[in-house]
């Protein structure tokens, strides 16, 4: 029969050593219960920092791309440059 009380899901997560002995002193100096809580917090942190960032996104194209989509982009290009579309998405 299983535990009909929530548990949180999880996730395996395979560190390299040298990253989990970084982690393990970090854990020891800042007196932390476990190396689990230690990770849930850090992730939790990331994830709050990115959800408040902005999203750029760039894409490299050719002049003739450029053509296709509707003409040549503004400025001196030679035809052996590549341009550069950037979208900047706000939170």
């Amino acid at each position: 029969m299983q535990s009909r009380n929530a548990r949180k899901p999880t996730i395996s997560l395979r560190l390299p050593r040298r990253l989990l002995q970084k982690i393990d002193n970090l854990v020891s100096r800042t007196r932390m219960r476990s190396r689990t809580g230690f990770v849930e917090r850090a992730v939790k942190a990331y994830v709050d920092e990115l959800q408040e960032a902005r999203v750029v996104i760039v894409k490299e194209w050719t002049e003739a791309a450029a053509r296709a989509g509707g003409g040549r982009p503004r400025g001196d290009l030679n035809p052996s440059h590549q341009v550069r579309s950037l979208e900047v998405y706000p939170n």
